[in-house]
């Protein structure tokens, strides 16, 4: 394969008016949000309409053996399943590759920078914003100017099996009930590429190695019932926010931050320790600039490995939501009957994450302060994943793709979120080689405001993804 060539043919695909990056436009500008934040996911019609999109556009690009099934039973998150007959004159293992669909909420609209908008993808410098832009729509776009590329200039690529979900950001519980249903028709598979993580810089390919897992669940806390003038309650009887803050210390420690469980850890591996040291000594700061401080704040820590090993491998708590505190504008004078916290708690691979939810919803809801009345609804619980190491052929592949355009070898890291499909899809077919990686850049800002999508390296990166296919095929 020519990779100069390759690299240009994927750059105009993700430029203006490329049909890759045009494609992608498409999506964004359908407000499809995940089932667990759109109470009408199912009546509105949203989430058919990116899917029925996505499934026309494939059938536009005029793929050779291309077999498109989309499963739509009612009150089901329905499922894009796209099936690519192997170009290769020999047998080649098949490839499973894996994105959702669903989208995160838009957020306050004036929260997002003048000019852009959740659902108005605009292209700024090499960065086209939207929501949906880097997690994950961008995944199925990518895959096809991979198969495009190789189809046009006769370059044989293996079997190539695509699933789109559309649950994702909801939990995975959906796409886990289809898979083993699918597995006969999905067939053998040698390699699994998840294109949904994040790129530690744009210089090269990244590989994470790992996922954290998630423990999730709101804690509720009710002490009187009306509510009443705080003049005349206060002394009498306790702040339910005040209490929630009390058991919330029974699993953080609010002055460190760290868990106190002990379900929630595990012995991290010297060698991912070492990962981790090694990341920080190549990038320095911008390996954690993901996140953004205001002038003045602090990280956890001075030390760049570690902030690493505790994104990666440490578990932590943040409160994502709460009920029951009015905004400040309608705040009155009163003890409020009930304050609600939605919690999740991101735990390090290799931790039981139902024992673990076990565990806290027990410290949580025992010997309630005050005899109030304390209970812990689950939202659901996921494993971490630990990623092997890659047999001789698919590192090869990799290294040579990365090589060819980057000039270095791919870099591998731990990731702070979560994936639980990784382990379904490693239960299903063991002897595959799952490969976990994504074009969304630290600075690409999934799930919040000015979520944005770095064109110019997902041109390079598409590049890799279609030199890998073509190596594998030989």
């Amino acid at each position: 394969m020519n990779a100069e060539e390759c690299v240009k043919y994927c750059a105009q695909a993700w430029s203006e008016g490329g049909f890759a990056l045009e494609g992608l436009k498409g999506i964004i500008r359908i407000p499809n949000l995940s089932p667990g934040y759109d109470e009408h996911y199912f009546e509105n019609g949203l989430v058919y309409k990116a899917l029925h999109y996505m499934a026309d556009w494939i059938k536009a690009q005029n793929i050779k053996g291309c077999k498109i099934t989309t499963f739509e039973e009612p009150k089901v998150e329905p499922l894009l399943f796209v099936e690519i007959d192997s170009t290769a004159d020999h047998e080649v293992p098949a490839v499973l590759t894996y994105g959702h669909l669903d989208k995160m909420p838009h957020l306050d609209p004036a929260g997002w920078s003048e000019g852009l908008g959740a659902t108005n993808p605009v292209v700024r410098g090499n960065k086209i914003y939207g929501r949906g832009t880097n997690d994950d729509c961008y995944e199925g776009f990518l895959v096809i100017t991979a198969i495009k590329y190789l189809q046009e200039h006769n370059i044989p690529h293996p079997r190539i099996v695509m699933l789109m979900e559309t649950g994702e950001e909801s939990g995975d519980d959906e796409i886990m009930r289809y898979l083993p249903k699918l597995k006969p028709q999905i067939g053998e598979v040698g390699v699994i590429m998840v294109l949904d993580a994040e790129a530690e810089d744009y210089k090269t390919l990244w590989c994470c190695k790992s996922l954290r897992g998630v423990a999730m669940g709101v804690l509720e806390v009710q002490h009187l019932a009306t509510p009443c003038h705080s003049g005349m309650a206060t002394g009498l009887v306790p702040d339910t926010f005040r209490i929630a803050r009390m058991l919330v210390s029974r699993i953080e420690d609010e002055q460190t931050g760290e868990i106190k469980l002990k379900e929630a850890h595990i012995d991290i591996p010297q060698s991912r320790i070492d990962m981790c040291n090694a990341i920080a000594k190549q990038l320095g700061a911008a390996s954690v600039e993901i996140v953004a401080p205001i002038k003045g704040a602090q990280l956890l820590d001075t030390d760049y490995g570690q902030l690493l090993v505790n994104k990666a491998f440490k578990p932590g708590l943040a409160v994502t939501g709460q009920s029951g505190l009015p905004i400040i504008s309608e705040g009155s004078n009163v003890i409020r009957t009930t304050t609600g916290l939605k919690l999740s708690l991101r735990l390090p691979p290799g931790a039981d994450a139902e024992t673990a939810l076990a565990a806290m919803e027990k410290e949580l809801t025992r010997d309630p302060p005050y005899g109030a009345k304390v209970t812990f609804k689950s939202l659901g619980a996921g494993n971490g994943w630990f990623g092997e190491d890659f047999d001789a052929k698919t590192a090869a592949a990799l290294e040579g793709a990365s090589q060819e355009v980057f000039g270095q070898k791919p870099l591998y890291y731990g990731e702070g979120g979560s994936i639980p499909l990784c382990n379904t899809l490693q239960s299903l077919w063991p002897k595959a080689q799952i490969i976990v990686t994504g074009a969304a850049g630290t600075d690409s800002n999934p799930h919040g405001f000015d979520e944005s999508l770095n064109i110019e390296y997902t041109g390079k990166f598409a590049a890799v993804i279609t030199g890998f296919l073509g190596e594998i095929s030989k």
